[in-house]
């Protein structure tokens, strides 16, 4: 009898464990014209600021730890004429997938925190009910602030927003906002109930030994979960 012979054996995966295909996200980063929306993006991709500009809407993806394992990370810049534009913007279709969007205005510029105030309402439109919003100020590092902290502060709490301020040039909060959004998605698609099941039910591997191995006692066993109590109960 040869001793190739396939066996079961079941291996132990790690409580967290979701298949790497499936840890995928989508950001989408949305303000005004010239708030750095794309600079933005490019720090969180190449670690540096870049002073030019970029000419078309840029779309990143990323990878991030989080939580010992890699998330991938699609940032998409949108611009808020694509939301408020009932006619030829964008369709709640296209959004579907959005896990969280960051709102972005210039410190330096009132006009571009009141229109991310007035775009809200089509973005929470278009956008899925679970999807998170956070808030942020660019620009940080300007030395002409127009946009009082306070006003985003209280904005974003009638709301239910995380807030923050960040500067691309500086590089002050960037990596923090993202790993802030990305430590809630996580926890909110991946960490859930399923935690539990794959905890509880057995993985198995299919393997082939040689003869140079002998088959290893499997320590692990899985059971259902029965109360002592159970067999004690009258029919």
């Amino acid at each position: 009898m040869s001793l190739k012979t396939e066996s079961q054996v079941l291996v132990e995966l790690p409580s967290n464990y979701i298949p790497e295909a499936s840890r995928r996200c989508k950001v989408i980063i949305v303000g005004s014209a010239n708030v750095g929306k794309s600079t933005f993006i490019e720090r969180i991709e190449f670690g540096k600021f870049n002073e030019e500009k970029s000419k078309e809407k840029l779309y990143r993806v990323i990878s991030r730890k989080i939580f010992e394992q890699t998330l991938t990370v699609e940032l998409v810049e949108k611009s808020l004429e694509e939301f408020t534009d009932e006619e030829n913007g964008l369709k709640s279709q296209e959004t579907r997938d959005v896990d969280a969007v960051i709102m972005f205005y210039a410190t330096n510029d009132a006009d571009s925190f009141k229109e991310i105030r007035k775009g809200l309402q089509y973005i929470q439109r278009k956008t899925p009910p679970n999807a998170s919003i956070t808030i942020v100020g660019t620009k940080a590092d300007t030395k002409e602030l127009k946009v009082d902290w306070h006003d985003v502060d209280t904005f974003a709490e009638q709301q239910g927003f995380s807030c923050f301020e960040t500067s691309s040039k500086t590089g002050v909060n960037v990596e923090i906002i993202m790993q802030d959004i990305l430590e809630a998605i996580f926890e909110r698609k991946f960490a859930t109930d399923d935690e539990e099941i794959l905890v509880e039910q057995p993985i198995y591997a299919t393997t082939v030994l040689t003869k140079e191995e002998k088959p290893a006692v499997n320590g692990y066993c899985w059971m259902p979960k029965i109360s002592l109590f159970s067999f004690f109960r009258d029919e």
